[in-house]
């Protein structure tokens, strides 16, 4: 049976228009149309999402730069270009009968509940209809207070919003890296990012003159989207025809990995095999009109180990056997083992967040020099296009959840105590009583950040985040000895978000007190909860961080 996706591609400015002449790239666009109509045609839903509306607009008025410091000056040159920008796109996908659609978002559109179930009742008729939605930031009204930010985040949002499989950053790298191939031959592509927490990245490189993004935007947004269970890719734009390719590859290893987990439950250790075998399970995913079976691999039993967090590769040419790359799949203590593009993470000598000395990875464009030899990409039909992709979240948060977290934008603080925030985990509403302080100023029915503060000044220590070490700690390990401050609310780590019911000044009378206290100290009790359960949400580690606090 075939799999139907949902597909979103975002392309930033510098992929559309040339940064010097402004002119837009009108093969790279031809060609984002014929992936996006193929795909189409494939059974999947596309959604672009399209920055270049202030570089067209500048092309238009013979302007050189983008302006500096000139709201009104951008806003307009948004209004000239997106017309024109949204014209070029209409006239591409005409050529090939594809109906396509504007949608202009801030984040005043979404900040409303009402409004943002709106917005994704429109994709999903849109989507429904055949039409491609091609969506962008209304910069023509957007100020700093209602802006994204940045189309990545943008583009994350959408994802989330439509509940995309796939998220494409295109962008002017074919992936990230190790270190700088440019002066380090060993340099190691990083292929597949299981834990972004795990990922200690070296983030300075800024995006073009035209645009406002750069890498450590599209972390954010990989961390955002990956939360939402959307698998997200870092891929070179100048080759939009990739896209179809990192699919293919990437459902195939699902369906690898999901056939040998559901034929081959692990038992206690035995010797490592040298040759697996074969078994008749596989899945298939439609692309471009191909359609790709992924066989998996009948395995001894073996002891189930820890996955790598961060999966990396040379070349392609240490792409392994079709047998070895599934057994590779199945049992990941096997990648010392056996040839393979996902080597372990001790190998690819990649910084986790718990390491004494962090290396930091470097953004950079790949070599061109480094092609797949065509003898691996015809045995395997598996060898992708350089790019890196970052796997979703195990538990996906969607819907209010999701909007909660993303959809509006916090206002202030509220520092809550350990036994609150393991109340509000077991499905309770957050109390005055439990609430230790307040920061920033806010109005009822405003979104607030919920902060965890251990008490007495926990030897927890804010800049250590969560990672797969917790799992040690819940096992009856040791906790690491951390610097204890003096300051118990500098010790906080941001959890969640909530909508309050009341005011910054009314929380800072009541906080501390029981319920009942409440009329007595303001005159009036709206709730006897500050926040309802279903107005608050937690980020992905939540869980193991009430663990260890």
């Amino acid at each position: 049976m075939k799999k139907h996706l949902t597909i979103v591609i975002k392309l930033g400015t510098s992929s559309i228009v040339d940064e010097q002449t402004h002119e837009p790239k009108l093969s790279i666009l031809s060609t984002i149309v014929e992936t996006a109509v193929a795909l189409h045609k494939d059974g999947h839903k596309v959604v672009l999402v399209s920055s270049g509306a202030i570089g067209v607009g500048l092309r238009r008025m013979n302007i050189e730069k983008r302006p500096k410091n000139n709201v009104p000056l951008n806003q307009a040159l948004a209004a000239i270009g997106q017309c024109r920008l949204m014209t070029l796109w209409d006239n591409l996908f005409t050529h090939l009968r594809q109906p396509v659609a504007q949608v202009l978002l801030t984040r005043n559109d979404i900040a409303d509940r009402t409004q943002y179930l709106n917005a994704q009742n429109t994709f999903f008729e849109l989507l429904g209809m055949g039409v491609i939605p091609v969506v962008n930031e209304n910069d023509t009204i957007a100020v700093t207070e209602i802006k994204f930010g940045d189309n990545d985040t943008l583009s994350a949002i959408t994802a989330g919003m439509v509940q995309a499989d796939y998220l494409f950053l295109m962008t002017d790298v074919d992936c990230l890296y190790d270190k700088n191939p440019r002066t380090n031959p060993d340099a190691q592509a990083i292929e597949v990012v299981e834990d972004i927490a795990a990922l200690e990245a070296d983030v300075s490189s800024a995006g073009s003159s035209l645009g406002t993004g750069g890498m450590s935007t599209k972390i954010v947004a990989a961390r955002l989207a990956t939360s939402a269970g959307v698998t997200t890719v870092i891929t070179r734009s100048s080759q939009p025809g990739n896209i179809a390719s990192i699919v293919q590859y990437a459902e195939a290893e699902k369906a690898a990995a999901a056939s040998a987990a559901a034929s081959n439950p692990y038992t206690p250790a035995v010797s490592t095999p040298t040759a697996p075998v074969a078994s008749n399970s596989a899945a298939e995913t439609s692309i471009n009109g191909a359609t790709t079976s992924s066989t998996s691999s009948q395995q001894p039993s073996v002891p189930k180990p820890q996955r790598p967090l961060i999966a990396a590769r040379n070349s392609y040419s240490e792409l392994a056997s079709p047998s070895a790359l599934a057994y590779n799949l199945a049992t990941p203590s096997a990648f010392a083992s056996f040839p393979s593009p996902l080597p372990s993470l001790a190998s690819s000598n990649i910084s986790t967040s718990d390491s004494p000395s962090p290396s930091h990875l470097v953004y950079t464009p790949a070599s061109s020099s480094v092609s797949p030899p065509a003898s691996s990409v015809a045995t395997l039909q598996l060898a992708p296009p350089l790019h890196t992709r970052f796997l979703p979240a195990p538990h996906a948060i969607r819907d209010r959840q999701f909007w909660l977290l993303h959809g509006i934008a916090p206002h202030g603080t509220i520092h809550i105590d350990p036994g609150a925030y393991k109340a509000l985990l077991d499905k309770a509403g957050l109390l005055p009583v439990g609430i230790i302080n307040v920061e920033g100023t806010f109005a009822q029915q405003e979104a607030v950040r919920l902060v965890v503060v251990p008490k007495g000044g926990s030897p927890i220590d804010p800049e250590t985040p969560i990672t797969p070490d917790a799992d040690a700690i819940l096992a009856g390990g040791p906790v690491p000895q951390m610097k204890r401050l003096s300051n118990p609310l500098e010790a906080g780590k941001e959890v969640g978000r909530a909508v309050v019911n009341y005011s910054s000044t009314e929380i800072a009378r009541i906080k501390g007190l029981q319920s009942t206290d409440i009329s007595g100290v303001l005159g009036y009790a709206d709730s006897e909860y500050v926040a309802l359960r279903e107005n608050i949400a937690f980020f992905g580690n939540a869980g193991a961080l009430a663990s260890v606090i």
